[in-house]
């Protein structure tokens, strides 16, 4: 050591004292005296060293319990009623039973052995006349208990850990299981169990026995797949009721099984329920709500329909035509009855009685014959034809006649013009509602969002849109109804939601709470919706066009990376030939909506004013992922 420091230089023996965490001492230094420096540094370094290594080694060992030593009570120097409570400790309960009743004293049934040794203690200064006996009671114990009793559990057994109130307290994951010995050293806590604490826990014989026979199997066969026995009381699936859990509220998730100490439901992805939650923070759903066909969803948007309040316009002039009819019948009539008598025939006058009652004879004909006519008319569409029970030769009144016809046609024009005025003052007003609408949608699709493309090819496929469970509708979209150009044509069947100020007074400290700059939502309308559709999806989407857009697109992805919500990035660029990009945008979509669980969808992105096109293009590639992902 002495001759490899003296061959180095002056300076390599200075970075050699440096490394070995040594000082330089001051002044000035002969080559002898750095040396003597460098080995004195070197040596404490080793000393450091090797106690850090002996510290290191014996943290890893634990603490090591001292090794048993036996009991010698004969050399330990005791006074006599300690020597007395000593060998009294050493006789068995039915030896202390017997010498108490020796001493004439009573001794209870099943009493603990240190009440026992006191009660004998008693006894023996206070002796009496002795008392019989007892009967000892011989409990023939089964093949198994023999087996047990006589087979002490030792180092490579397996045992079960018991439900014992030490257990409970220290190690309530580990009861019931069944782990092996791998240290047994015959004390009070003799045995360390493999895998599970191995340098700190140990267990006595009162902790652990041996494994018990499954009353249940663990496995049963279904066919030739084994899959894990399910509890009794396991719901198939639950609906969540509140933002808890890693859950959404309103999410129905599927129940794959319990935890080790049966006391969470393990959901599918991996979240926990507490089954004490029940009813309060979660809910069970049968199989006949969530495995049935889900609600029709709203219907195509086509061309506006002329809806009437009664029957159609055929109908209409149908009954007016029998209704002038009939008023022109009840004219005749009234006209009839009101006109003046023909002169009668010379001939068939006569005096007195005769001539009244021919006279009310001739007026009821006429009235009869009027009558007759106008029915007539009524049935064959003509005013002027003769009525079919008239005969030829009989005297009509023509000036009555042709009032009454010219009433009627006059009746008929004016309840047929109307009809006509009315039936073109509807058509009239169903083009301007078709107007209106043609207009609506021009100016939707325009300036329109990705999110309502999003929606728009949701809904054309017959998707649920705008839902965060069956019951509940879902979808936040600004106060009022409204994107950039008004409001949404399509809100309502969309079943959207407009976010309202006291809901988002309600949430915004939970993304305060996220450290999310929440500046932006004072002055942008539409940032407080992106939080809250973030915040209720089990995913987000994220479609950007072939340019960067600067609006709300960077502030929802910013809400899914704080939230620690899935999320996915696709463009709708064309690309540079070769392959379609959208077979692989459909690939990446339909692959992460299996492995992340998705259940509901939030879509992202650009407004149509900081990306002119998106709408477009985007509702063509979403159309793609929904129906690739539909017909997985």
């Amino acid at each position: 050591m002495d001759a490899e420091l003296e061959s180095l230089s002056v300076g390599d023996l200075k970075k050699r004292l440096f490394w070995s965490g040594g000082a330089l001492p001051e002044g000035h230094l002969e080559k002898a005296e750095l040396v003597k420096a460098v080995e004195q540094a070197e040596a404490e370094k080793a000393r450091r060293f090797a106690a850090q290594e002996e510290k290191r080694q014996q943290e890893a060992q634990g603490v090591l319990r001292p090794e048993p030593r036996p009991l010698d009570f004969e050399t330990v120097p005791l006074a006599d009623h300690e020597k007395q409570i000593v060998e009294l400790h050493l006789l068995t309960e039915d030896e202390l039973v017997d010498k108490i009743l020796e001493n004439g004293h009573d001794a209870p049934y099943d009493a603990s052995k240190h009440y026992l040794v006191a009660l004998c203690r008693k006894a023996l200064k206070d002796p009496r006349a002795p008392k019989p006996k007892r009967e000892r009671k011989v409990v023939e114990e089964t093949e198994g208990e023999a087996i047990t009793r006589a087979k002490r559990p030792t180092i490579g057994d397996r045992v079960q850990v018991r439900d014992t109130q030490i257990m409970k307290r220290y190690l309530p994951e580990a009861i019931g299981k069944v782990f092996r010995i791998i240290k047994d050293d015959g004390g009070a806590f003799p045995y360390r169990l493999g895998g599970i604490g191995e340098q700190r826990h140990w267990f006595s014989e009162e902790d652990i026995c041996w494994p018990t026979k499954a009353t249940k199997p663990t496995f049963v066969a279904k066919g030739s797949q084994k899959e894990k026995a399910k509890p009794d009381d396991q719901p198939d699936k639950v609906l969540i009721n509140h933002n808890r859990y890693g859950c959404t509220q309103g999410e129905v998730r599927e129940v794959l099984g319990e935890t080790g100490d049966k006391r969470n439901w393990v959901l599918k992805g991996g979240r926990q329920v507490p089954k004490a939650h029940e009813g309060s923070g979660w809910s069970r759903v049968s199989d006949r709500l969530t495995n049935g066909p889900p609600p029709p969803g709203p219907p195509p948007p086509g061309p506006p329909v002329v809806v009437t309040s009664g029957p159609s316009e055929a109908e209409i002039f149908a009954e007016m035509e029998e209704l002038a009819k009939q008023l022109e019948a009840q004219e005749a009539e009234q006209v009839a009855a009101a006109a003046p008598a023909a002169p009668a025939p010379a001939a068939s006058a006569a005096p007195g009685a005769d001539a009244a009652g021919a006279e009310a004879r001739r007026r009821r004909k006429a009235a009869a014959e009027a009558k007759a006519k106008a029915e007539a008319e009524a049935l064959s569409g003509q005013s002027g034809a003769p009525a079919a029970g008239a005969k030829p030769g009989e005297e009509k009144d023509p000036e009555a006649a042709a009032k009454a016809a010219a009433a009627g046609a006059e009746a008929r024009r004016k309840r047929k013009a109307a009809a006509e005025a009315k039936a073109k003052a509807q058509a009239e007003a169903a083009e301007r509602r078709k107007a209106r609408r043609r207009e609506a949608e021009v100016e939707a699709e325009v300036d329109a969002e990705v999110e309502e493309a999003a929606l728009e090819a949701a809904w054309s496929l017959g998707l649920v849109t705008g839902r965060v469970s069956m019951d509940r509708a879902g979808g936040w979209c600004p106060a009022g109804c409204l994107d950039e150009n008004g409001p949404i044509a399509h809100a309502d069947a969309w079943h959207l939601r407009p976010l309202t100020a006291e809901l988002w007074a309600e949430h915004r400290g939970a993304f305060e709470h996220l450290g999310l700059e929440l500046a932006v939502c004072d002055a942008d309308p539409w940032a407080p919706r992106t939080f809250m559709n973030a915040l209720q999806s089990s995913g987000t989407l994220t479609v950007l066009p072939a340019s960067a857009a600067e609006d709300g697109t960077a502030l929802g992805v910013r809400a899914a990376n704080a939230l620690k919500k899935p999320m996915l990035t696709v463009t709708c660029d064309g690309g540079d030939g070769g392959d379609d990009p959208a077979d692989h945008a459909c690939e990446a979509f339909c692959s992460w909506m299996q492995e992340q669980d998705i259940q509901v969808l939030n879509v992202n992105g650009p407004r149509e004013s900081s990306a002119p096109g998106i709408n477009a293009s985007s509702q063509a590639l979403l159309k793609k992922l929904f129906q690739r992902a539909i017909a997985r």
